[in-house]
């Protein structure tokens, strides 16, 4: 189910004349084989499908899929290339029921996030191996796009386009930023028996993070608040906090031996002026923001300078309300050269679109639970302030994906004994 998982949230291209296919639609091609031919399988595939909450997600993507194709038809311009990422993402959350489906039939549903955080911290490692290992990360660069390649490793001298993605820097530097936000709410939860085996592994998703992108620092911040006020509101409330286990001294132990062998072995590494230049990029890229802070007085960095001096402009009321209709020039780069979030929505639907997007977004949290309201609030916050920087509010399919599945698990309320073999 893991690989399932990975292949499905990673979307990784196939190469060479299957570039195009990508191993989300393997595993939906495989699955809905499984549909046709597993008749409990299908079953409950079909209630889910039935589900309302499930229906009114669909309905309103559609919806938004009417809008953008209404837009540019009133407007005359006729740029639809918006159209094929909605219908994609379409596509994902049907293949999403298919897993969820399949991890109700194994009745392994409460293991979804836990798999969705092993997941990531797969895909860190891989990051770090190809980071620490040029052998290594040239073999795994057959499973890389040539533009992972040259943008990411010959752009930015090998500390980014180190992951096996579709999607190699904001994308998956979002969904990071999401995984980071649900890790430190499990925190307890994740590796119970090995404590410092839990850091490792949080330190090992923190390295894939920045090295995708640094927007997914934003969820680490707003984890870690959201964490601090959990805490202080169930103190407040008199809850108990969880003592140490005692008999979690032996784990410890073995752990801290663990990660000392592991230094000890990658310790060659550190004497190998390769990854000693690699590290120091590695370090200017991740902190350049408190450099800039340090020497400047500016909260900034090269990225952030050209995000608000470059990618957002005044526009006039009507595009303000309705856009321009446009999404793309002629020959496929962004209209008016930006690809910040709100601007290029506001260009294409106006602040309509926007509105559209918000609301299609919030239905991918059940707020009937109190309990994870606040994480939720916190998982929008997130949201909105990426969407700054690129499009996530309602259209990243990567994070989309997740918080879909995760949706799945927390809403829908199958009645087990109402789906029979059939």
């Amino acid at each position: 189910m893991i690989i399932i998982l990975f292949m499905y949230i990673f979307m990784i291209p196939l190469k060479g004349n299957l570039q195009f296919i990508t191993s989300n639609i393997v595993v939906g091609f495989i699955l809905s084989v499984y549909f046709i031919i597993n008749s409990r399988y299908r079953g409950i595939v079909i209630r889910i499908l039935k589900n309302k909450r499930v229906l009114f997600i669909f309905s309103f993507l559609i919806i938004i899929i009417m809008y953008s194709l209404f837009i540019p038809t009133l407007l005359r311009t006729y740029d639809y290339s918006i159209i094929k990422t909605l219908i994609n993402q379409l596509i994902n959350l049907i293949i999403g029921i298919l897993i969820y489906s399949l991890y109700y039939k194994k009745n392994d549903t409460n293991k979804i996030l836990q798999n969705l955080i092993y997941v990531f911290i797969f895909q860190s490692v891989i990051q770090i191996v190809s980071f620490v290992s040029p052998g290594i990360n040239d073999f795994l660069n057959h499973f890389r796009t040539d533009d992972v390649i040259l943008r990411g490793q010959l752009g930015y001298g090998g500390i980014r386009g180190l992951s096996i993605s579709g999607s190699a820097f904001f994308g998956l530097a979002v969904s990071y930023g999401l995984i980071i936000i649900y890790y430190l709410d499990n925190w307890t939860k994740l590796f119970p028996k090995y404590p410092i085996l839990r850091i490792v592994f949080f330190a090992s998703v923190l390295f894939g993070a920045i090295s995708s992108a640094r927007i997914s620092l934003v969820g680490l911040i707003l984890g870690s608040f959201y964490v601090l006020i959990s805490w202080i509101l169930k103190y407040k409330h008199g809850l108990r906090i969880t003592k140490f286990s005692k008999r979690s001294y032996k784990s410890i132990v073995i752990t801290t031996l663990l990660v000392l062998i592991i230094i000890y072995i990658t310790q060659t590494a550190f004497n190998n002026d390769r990854f000693i230049v690699q590290f120091e990029r590695f370090q200017s890229f991740a902190l350049e923001i408190f450099k800039t802070t340090n020497n400047s007085g500016r909260f900034s960095t090269s990225s952030t300078d050209v995000l608000f001096g470059k990618m957002y402009f005044p526009i006039d009321f009507k595009t303000f309300v309705i856009g321009d209709g446009m999404y793309s020039n002629s020959f496929g780069s962004y209209y008016m050269g930006t690809d910040a979030g709100y601007m290029r929505n506001i260009l294409f639907f106006g602040v309509i679109g926007i509105l559209l997007l918000f609301c299609y977004q919030i239905l991918f949290f059940d707020w009937r639970w109190n309990k994870n309201n606040l994480r939720n609030i916190f998982i929008m916050f997130f949201i909105l302030i990426s969407h700054i920087k690129g499009e996530t509010l309602g259209f990243l399919i990567m994070m989309q994906n997740m918080l879909f599945i995760l949706h799945l698990r927390n809403c829908i309320l199958l009645n087990q004994q109402s789906i029979e073999h059939r």
